[in-house]
């Protein structure tokens, strides 16, 4: 395949990650992971637990949960999960926590505790 110069190609990669591909280099998510930075798992549950609480519903979720994750396709090295029963709709905190996750990825990596 013959790649034009400055042409940039947008798709859809596997989970569902966004693929940038750009004169033959590719990056999962929005931004490349060596530009995050690098939070502590309290900061970066403080973050996600800000977030949530701006939305109508959540107002009062008092814990979330933020797991280091081993995957390159994530664009990120961590998840955040709420550790509450909140909500009888289970769909809809799932569907925040992506959202949030979505915005918050692009822009930290959760420090490593084993180095």
């Amino acid at each position: 395949m013959d790649e034009e110069p400055n042409k940039v190609h947008l798709f859809v990669g596997p989970a569902r990650s966004l693929q940038v591909v750009a004169s033959g280099l590719s990056a999962f998510g929005s931004c490349p992971m060596q530009d995050q930075r690098e939070v502590s798992r309290q900061e970066l549950a403080e973050a996600v637990l800000d977030l949530l609480r701006q939305r109508r519903g959540f107002e009062t979720v008092s814990d979330v949960g933020i797991s280091e994750i081993n995957d390159p396709e994530a664009g990120s090295n961590w998840r955040a999960s709420v550790l509450e029963k909140h909500r009888d709709d289970a769909l809809d905190v799932k569907r925040a926590v992506e959202e949030i996750q979505g915005e918050l990825r692009p822009l930290y990596r959760l420090r490593s505790e084993s180095a």
